[in-house]
């Protein structure tokens, strides 16, 4: 839903518009709101709970019910993170090195595994990194059984 916020200019005296107690009330689009844009991820039912699905720049996830978009690439060697998979915790896993991330803040909670947790230091470096440097994140809506990500 677009945010508003009232406006006298530009009043075409021709049209009938809401008052509220003779004031006129119209509605104006934030200039950045105007610029969203929505991509279809699927049906409620294909992006059900444990689901990752890939739309455009996304990874859309649905963690218990909720859902959450994430920026699509992993912060350390850019794996696709829509063939990820959920952890128990809620987390979105890279699917190439295991990187764990907490798709409510796009931060990176467990650097990446299968042989680079010997590298001293590395794992600490992702997360901090992260911390600066978050996944991007998207808002995700439900519409007609439809599932959008706005971006």
């Amino acid at each position: 839903m677009a945010s508003v916020e009232p406006s006298l200019a530009d009043h075409d005296h021709g049209a009938q518009e809401p008052t509220v107690a003779g004031v006129l009330i119209r509605a104006r689009v934030r200039e950045s709101d105007r610029h969203m844009s929505e991509e279809l991820v699927g049906t409620v039912e294909e992006l059900g709970p444990g689901s990752v699905r890939g739309v455009g720049g996304w990874a859309v996830l649905n963690v218990g019910g909720a859902r959450y978009a994430v920026s699509r690439h992993c912060r350390h060697l850019r794996a696709d993170l829509a063939g990820g998979e959920i952890d128990e915790s809620g987390c979105l896993v890279c699917p190439w090195h295991q990187s764990r991330y907490d798709p409510t803040t796009g931060r990176m909670v467990v650097g990446p595994q299968a042989g680079f947790q010997r590298v001293p230091g590395l794992d600490t470096a992702f997360i901090l990194l992260t911390k600066l440097w978050p996944l991007g994140r998207a808002q995700v809506i439900e519409r007609d059984g439809k599932v959008y990500v706005r971006s």
